[in-house]
């Protein structure tokens, strides 16, 4: 009954060692924050100068700063975090509708919000990685168990992709000794080492379910974001005419909208709550509007592609619905591409990207037939 008022060596030595650990954590936490403060002091302080880029001013750098040393803070605090803000913050930026967007340049370029300085080869993207690495490593320092083997999740790829970095290494290493670039080589292998370092970190910090559905609400967020921006910019700048520009935005960024149009397609067929699908749908005719004006064949048919695996799904889980749709939806495919084989109205667009990937000099149908090479020039004209 009074076991509690006796004597625990085992109890204390216990207490004892979590009180050192929780010290210990206080001031290293403590001194990376004061470090983490004289930095964001200094950063901000050479912002005081104009950024005379199409009338960017000091107080949007500033305020950008604000928010940069914000995320910063948030990592420290949760590295998983640190994930979220770095695949948001690089997916929600585009070269083309938000130029500005400092998330993807070097702290050297002059263009960027969080410019600093012209030597500075480094980008906001690199130090979030950087920070969420060193996030992590103190957690594991400073965690209650010993064994790696308990701390640490490898998985399945881990050996394949750190195999795959030693190799770029390798030949950048090589490419080095034997006279190459290395500004250039830089520029290459960078985001490519990306790859095994948010692979290792995602394993590790994504344990449960709900995490990985928080990050993809994330990355919603962010397209929603680059999905209005491209709207605000053609509403400004172009006043709704699709006719004042050739395109919009990076290919890479229209093959991104896809992930809304596919999530959404698969939050109907597996019965999610009504909320997250109406936020869904909410979401989609900014997204759909910026991705019709960027104008990219290569999204277009990544788009197919992916509603077409979709049927995967439909098949499973609706396989009466499946019969029905799926002759019907090659029927209306074949009907649209002979209407527009040769258009070039933008209705025409998922058309001419099958065009380029069937036949890049040749019409199937029309005058131009097999015979008459095609006066229209190839779809795809970069490969």
């Amino acid at each position: 009954m009074f076991n509690f008022l006796k004597y625990n060596p085992n109890a204390r030595s216990l207490e004892g060692l979590n009180n050192v650990r929780k010290t210990q954590f206080f001031i290293l936490w403590a001194f990376v924050l004061l470090v983490t403060a004289y930095l964001a002091y200094k950063m901000i302080d050479a912002t005081y100068m104009l950024i005379s880029v199409d009338g960017i001013q000091w107080d949007y750098s500033k305020l950008a700063w604000l928010l940069y040393i914000i995320g910063v803070v948030i990592i420290l605090a949760q590295p998983r975090y640190g994930i979220y803000l770095t695949v948001a913050l690089a997916l929600a930026g585009d070269y083309f509708i938000t130029y500005w967007f400092p998330f993807e340049l070097n702290f050297s370029s002059k263009q960027s919000l969080l410019y600093y300085n012209d030597s500075l080869k480094l980008s906001p993207l690199e130090t979030f990685l950087l920070f969420t690495l060193l996030s992590y490593v103190l957690r594991l320092l400073l965690s209650s168990k010993w064994r790696w083997s308990e701390k640490i999740y490898f998985g399945p790829l881990f050996f394949p992709a750190l195999g795959f970095t030693l190799f770029l290494l390798m030949g950048f290493v090589y490419g080095m000794a034997t006279g190459g670039d290395r500004q250039i080589g830089l520029w290459e292998i960078r985001p490519i080492l990306y790859l095994f370092l948010v692979l290792y970190l995602t394993s590790n910090l994504f344990e449960k379910r709900e995490h990985i559905i928080t990050f993809m609400w994330w990355i919603v967020a962010a397209l929603t974001y680059e999905g209005i921006m491209g709207v605000v910019l053609i509403a400004r700048k172009y006043n709704w005419s699709f006719s004042s520009f050739d395109s919009l935005g990076a290919h890479s960024a229209a093959v991104h909208f896809n992930t809304v149009f596919a999530l959404t397609a698969i939050a109907f067929l597996y019965k999610v709550s009504w909320p997250k699908r109406l936020l869904l749908l909410s979401v989609l005719p900014p997204i759909a509007f910026t991705y019709i004006a960027m104008q990219r064949r290569s999204s277009m048919l990544t788009l197919a592609i992916s509603l077409s695996l979709t049927g995967i799904i439909i098949f499973k889980l609706h396989r009466k619905f499946f019969y029905f749709l799926a002759p019907t939806a090659v029927i209306l495919g074949l009907a649209y591409v002979a209407i527009f084989w040769n258009s070039n109205s933008a209705a025409a667009m998922p058309a001419q990207a099958i065009k380029s990937v069937i036949s890049r000099r040749y019409s199937l149908c029309g005058p131009s037939g097999p015979k008459h090479p095609s006066r229209a020039p190839s779809p795809i004209t970069t490969f």
